[in-house]
């Protein structure tokens, strides 16, 4: 992505549950700023509060939602639940509409051992023509092998903690 002009670089913005975004000021931004080649739609700052109706309004076209608080699934997104915030308030999204975001694990939107996976889930992300002949799956599966001498079994484990909810809880 090193070579893409201004033009052509994406908009992303990084939500950080509960109601967060990660600006400029944080490894995340970095990661996708300067290695990955994107915009941060977030601007300066780290972690900056952001209500529903500013999360409308940023309007990615792209979408990371990082389990800071605790994992969100997918599912939960498409559902409109509430965790974190709630998301059937924000379903209009241009990135959730087209099915153009990820959510990361606990620890994979840290700066961890997980970095070169989480790298290629942006990057798979954000310009998934440059990135069609990487399989994630396969290669997360090779970090925790080769890293952690797991076995398969043990790497199932694994990739499941990363779903970890922590403190989040669907509203009642």
């Amino acid at each position: 992505t090193k070579d893409l002009t201004e033009d052509e670089k994406k908009d992303v913005l990084i939500f950080a549950s509960a109601n967060n975004v990660l600006g400029t000021g944080t490894v995340q931004s970095y990661f996708l700023t300067d290695i990955v080649n994107a915009n941060n739609l977030a601007g300066s700052g780290d972690f900056i509060k952001i209500s529903e109706e500013e999360l409308l309004n940023y309007n990615p076209e792209k979408l990371i939602i990082a389990g800071h608080d605790g994992y969100i699934s997918p599912e939960t997104v498409k559902a409109g639940k509430s965790c974190g915030i709630n998301w059937g308030n924000v379903k209009d999204l241009e990135a959730i509409k087209n099915d153009e975001f990820i959510c990361l694990g606990y620890e994979e939107w840290r700066d961890t051992i997980e970095t070169p996976v989480t790298l290629l889930k942006m990057a798979k992300l954000v310009y998934p023509e440059l990135f069609e002949d990487i399989d994630i799956e396969k290669e997360e599966k090779e970090l925790y092998m080769n890293c952690y001498g797991l076995t398969e079994d043990q790497v199932a484990g694994a990739l499941d903690a990363q779903h970890y909810t922590g403190q989040l809880e669907e509203a009642k």
